[in-house]
């Protein structure tokens, strides 16, 4: 794993205008985004999710608006959600522990990044008599 990647694997997602499902492998970088390739070899990325500004990482609930139907072969136990402004990704990962894994990753990296770009409050005199002259 290179140094600026958090965790790395492949995992299922559904196709935004064919709904298709592909196995993809992603890479969630220190950065904040999530980025997908074709395979673990391919140097060019299909694309990439920005995980810290997405408005919500969750488990799979089908109620949720955008969400995909899963095919009868996926567990939606093994299924997570990232919901961006534009579009809601839809993923399926082998197994639960690696949902949980993923779910974990994305929760620290947006905690982590979010952190970063606040600002500190500013800080003022008690008394503003302690400026004057």
């Amino acid at each position: 794993m290179a140094e600026d990647e958090v965790k790395s694997g492949y995992v299922h997602k559904c196709g935004s205008s064919v709904k298709s499902w592909k196995r993809r492998w992603f890479v969630l970088k220190r950065n904040g985004y999530l980025y997908y390739y074709t395979d673990s070899s391919a140097k060019v990325e299909k694309g990439k999710i920005d995980a810290v500004d997405a408005a919500s990482v969750s488990p799979y609930d089908e109620k949720t608006k955008g969400a995909e139907r899963l095919p009868l072969n996926f567990s939606p136990g093994n299924t997570f959600l990232i919901v961006t402004k534009e579009r809601v990704f839809t993923c399926v990962c082998e197994t639960l522990d690696e949902r949980g894994s993923w779910l974990a990753a994305l929760e620290k990296i947006r905690g982590v990044v979010t952190a970063d770009q606040q600002y500190p409050a500013p800080t003022y005199p008690k008394s503003p008599a302690k400026l004057l002259p």
